[in-house]
C-alpha cells in the first residue's frame, strides 16, 4: 500500500480510525471551504435510535441538509426517485431487502456515493473489501461515529464529492 505522497506505507503501523477513513475517502481536502449548497444526506437504517442519533448529527452541521431518515431498503427507494441525496448513508442488516443487497442494486441502477454505516464492518474484514467491491465509497463503524464526529462528517464531505460509476449485479 502506497500514501498519497508515493511513498510505502508501513504495514506495522496502527492506523487510527479517522486515518483510515481519511485514506479511504482521500480525494479533495477543501472541505475547509463552505460549500455554496449543502451536501444532501439520506439516512437508511432500520434502528429508531440510530436514525435519531444520526439525523441529530447531520442536522447540526450547515454543510448538511437532511433529505430522509428511512427505515428500509424499500423507503429508500422510494425516495431516490423523488428526492435524491448527494450521498447515501446505509445500514448493512436490515429486515427484508438488507444494505448488502440495496448497494448493489443502487450501484446497477442509479450509482451514487454510498457509505456504510454499520457495526459489521471493521477496516480488516472480509465485509469492509465486499461493500467496497460492491460501489460503497467509505465504511465507518458505527461505534466510531459518536467517539469521532468530525472524522464521520469529514468522510459524508469527500464521499459526496466522489464521482461514481455503475455497477453491474455481483452474480
Amino acid at each position: 500500500m502506497t500514501t498519497d505522497n508515493g511513498q510505502e506505507a508501513d504495514p506495522s503501523k496502527e492506523m487510527t480510525a479517522a486515518e483510515i477513513i481519511a485514506a479511504e475517502t482521500a480525494e479533495v481536502d477543501d472541505d475547509k471551504k463552505p460549500s455554496a449548497e449543502p451536501v444532501r444526506v439520506l439516512i437508511v437504517d432500520d434502528s429508531l435510535t440510530i436514525r435519531a442519533m444520526l439525523s441529530q448529527i447531520i442536522d447540526q452541521d450547515e454543510h448538511f441538509r437532511l433529505v430522509g431518515a428511512v427505515a428500509s431498503a424499500d423507503e429508500a427507494r422510494s425516495r431516490l426517485a423523488f428526492n435524491p441525496p448527494d450521498v447515501m448513508l446505509l445500514d448493512l442488516v436490515m429486515p427484508g431487502k438488507g444494505g448488502l443487497e440495496f448497494l448493489s442494486e443502487v450501484m446497477a441502477t442509479e450509482p451514487l456515493p454510498i457509505v456504510i454505516a454499520s457495526s459489521q464492518v471493521n477496516y480488516a474484514g472480509k465485509m469492509h473489501d465486499e461493500v467496497l467491491r460492491r460501489g460503497a465509497v467509505a465504511c465507518v463503524p458505527k461505534g466510531s461515529i459518536t467517539r469521532d464526529t468530525p472524522g464521520f462528517l469529514k468522510t459524508l464531505r469527500q464521499a459526496a464529492k466522489r464521482k461514481v460509476k455503475a455497477k453491474p449485479l455481483p452474480e
